[in-house]
């Protein structure tokens, strides 16, 4: 997948994407948002960490990919249920720099050194 809009290392719930699309391959569910976690709240909910890509966000039917630990509903590989030994490599593009099948994938990001 190309494109998308990011939120620099924050929780923020959902975040709409813009701009993505397969850079190869069929995908079923080409992404429109991104989980990006949730601080916790007050009255002791607990922090909901984790991403998942997904075409809208109001269904788990429709997950592209996530790594969510709060429930097992989102663990779909393009809208399948799991089957054991999916692999999820994300990348990203500059948008001066076209997507090329001999690009490297994207460094861990590093932990951010304050809160959002």
């Amino acid at each position: 997948l190309v494109g998308g809009a990011g939120v620099k290392g924050c929780s923020r719930g959902w975040v709409e994407l813009q701009d993505v699309r397969s850079a190869e391959g069929d995908v079923r569910h080409v992404p429109t948002h991104f989980w990006t976690g949730e601080r916790a709240r007050e009255g002791g909910q607990r922090q909901n960490r984790g991403w998942i890509l997904a075409q809208g966000h109001g269904t788990s039917r429709k997950t592209f990919a996530s790594s969510y630990r709060f429930n097992n509903h989102w663990d779909r590989c393009d809208g399948r249920a799991l089957q054991g030994g999916e692999t999820v490599t994300l990348s990203f593009f500059l948008p001066s720099s076209p997507p090329s099948p001999l690009a490297l994938p994207a460094p861990p990001p590093t932990a951010a050194a304050h809160g959002c």
